[in-house]
């Protein structure tokens, strides 16, 4: 399995199926919901029946969102963290903001450090943020690969 770094995509597995960002954006997420009162709940290990195991992945179970290791994120995390990103919108312009940026498939990447998370969700990046939304209000866990 392949850990992912901030260049990466990260997969966002749920019921209602995948959906991708670069790992750089999914850690910008994570900082704007928090930002905007999300409480991170820690995640959990991989399904057993991955048969994936610690010593396989070391570092991997700690609870943290990031990097990617196939850990699942409880439907009540994915609930709050869906809410502490619909309250960010507001906040987000419509156009785009901040340094040069590359297309990396749906999502416009920010070169440099990303330090100005509404830069990094201006413009076209708004539209992926209500995506994102979207695909966690669709219901169960996810799982981060």
């Amino acid at each position: 399995m392949t850990v992912s770094s901030n260049s990466e995509v990260v997969a966002l597995w749920g019921e209602c199926g995948e959906f991708s960002m670069p790992g750089r954006i999914w850690q910008a997420v994570l900082g704007r919901s928090w930002q905007y009162g999300w409480q991170p709940q820690g995640t959990l290990p991989p399904a057993p029946e991955l048969g994936l195991t610690h010593e396989a992945t070391p570092g991997a179970f700690d609870g943290s969102y990031h990097p990617a290791y196939a850990q699942r994120i409880h439907v009540d995390d994915v609930v709050a963290l869906a809410s502490a990103l619909e309250r960010a919108l507001q906040d987000l312009p419509d156009h785009d903001i901040g340094s040069p940026a590359t297309m990396s498939g749906y999502w416009v990447e920010r070169k440099g450090p990303v330090s100005n998370l509404i830069a990094e969700f201006s413009g076209r990046n708004k539209a992926g943020v209500r995506d994102f939304i979207t695909h966690c209000r669709e219901g169960g866990e996810i799982w981060i690969c």
